[in-house]
């Protein structure tokens, strides 16, 4: 009722503070599909203001990240998540993986092998020691066959959430490089699990601050 009443006037800006807050997450979700459609239907320019960045990547055409009072990114969903400016917003919009290793002509060497690796918008191609982010959901693990040489780590923690499950291991070092995966939830592999990690896609290339 509220939005309709919103829409009757015939608006050219509606702004959304927080509006699905209260709400738990199934009906949240259900919700936010219904007004998103209502407001394209009307086509009217719509503000969402939101702290909650799955929200804001889903029902959004464009996303705003303001941190400190000031705008860090501007862009389209996928492309702020995908290569956010900075590493503050990187971990705003989601759970990263940060290593470190060297770039040498585009790629990463570092604990997890040889990675190919891209820049963040407006940063430039650079060589040197660089902290490299990388999305869980693009490191792939699999249980060690018995009898295989060395394991690439070791899981130390698991989180699971019924859909998926996020998978904590140690890579060996001194000190232990620290990874995150996130698997489907019946994927999960328990703590103390020998596994290997690979990469999927590039890592996105940070040069270390001086």
């Amino acid at each position: 009722m509220a939005l309709a009443r919103t829409l009757a006037p015939a608006p050219r800006l509606v702004l959304l503070d927080e509006p699905f807050s209260a709400l738990d997450a199934s009906l949240r979700t259900e919700t936010r599909g219904m007004v998103a459609t209502a407001l394209a239907a009307a086509d009217v320019t719509t503000v969402l203001v939101t702290h909650d960045q799955g929200e804001a990547l889903s029902f959004a055409d464009h996303v705003a990240v303001m941190r400190s009072g000031r705008l860090a990114q501007v862009g389209e969903p996928q492309q702020v998540y995908d290569d956010p400016a900075d590493l503050p917003t990187a971990d705003f919009l989601g759970d990263t993986c940060t290593i470190r290793g060297v770039v040498r002509g585009g790629v990463a060497h570092g604990p997890l092998g040889d990675i190919e690796v891209r820049y963040p918008p407006g940063g430039g191609e650079f060589d040197g020691e660089a902290l490299l982010m990388l999305r869980p959901e693009q490191l792939r693990i699999r249980p060690v066959p018995d009898g295989r040489p060395g394991p690439s780590a070791v899981v130390r923690a698991v989180e699971y959430f019924g859909h998926d499950c996020v998978v904590t291991a140690d890579l060996p070092g001194d000190p232990p490089t620290t990874v995150t995966s996130r698997v489907l939830g019946g994927d999960r592999v328990p703590p103390g699990t020998p596994v290997r990690v690979t990469v999927s896609g590039t890592a996105l290339a940070y040069p270390v601050p001086r």
